[in-house]
C-alpha cells in the first residue's frame, strides 16, 4: 500500500506541475475544477469505506471487496459520464469497461476480488494501449 500511494502521490504532483505549466486562463480554471470534482468523488469512496469499517464486524467487505471495486465503479462511472458528455467515445468506453470489471470482480469474494481486478485491469490497459497504437497508425 505504501508503494501504491507513494506512486499515486508522485503521479499527482507530476501531472499538476505539467498541467500548471501547459495551461493558462479559462482552460486552466476548468481543469482545476475538474480535478477538484474528481478528487472529491475519490475521497468520498474512502469516507464510505470508513463507514463500512464501523458497520461490518468482520471487515470482509470494508477491507476486501469494497476497496478493490469501489474506485472502479464509482470513479469509473463518473469518468464515463464526463467523457460521454465531451463526446469522447474511446475514453467513455474505457471507463465503462472499468465499471463492468468492478461489478464482475465484486462477486469473487474478499480474497479473490484483488486477483480478478489485477488481471482485469492489466488486460484492460493492454487493450487500451493496443487501441491507441492502432488509432495512431491509422
Amino acid at each position: 500500500l505504501a508503494v501504491l500511494y507513494g506512486t499515486l502521490a508522485i503521479w499527482i504532483v507530476l501531472v499538476t506541475t505539467v498541467l500548471r505549466r501547459a495551461l493558462s486562463g479559462r482552460s486552466s480554471r476548468r481543469r482545476r475544477l475538474e480535478g477538484i470534482v474528481f478528487g472529491a468523488i475519490w475521497i468520498c469512496v474512502y469516507v464510505f469505506q470508513g463507514a463500512l469499517h464501523h458497520a461490518d464486524p468482520n471487515h470482509a467487505i470494508a477491507y476486501g471487496v469494497y476497496p478493490a471495486v469501489a474506485p472502479l465503479i464509482v470513479v469509473g462511472a463518473a469518468a464515463a459520464g464526463y467523457e460521454t458528455a465531451r463526446e469522447n467515445r474511446a475514453s467513455a468506453g474505457f471507463a465503462l469497461a472499468a465499471v463492468v470489471l468492478g461489478a464482475v470482480a465484486s462477486f469473487a469474494g474478499p480474497a479473490g476480488v484483488w486477483g480478478v481486478v489485477g488481471v482485469g485491469l492489466c488486460g484492460l490497459l493492454l487493450v487500451g494501449a493496443a487501441a491507441q497504437i492502432r488509432q495512431r497508425r491509422a
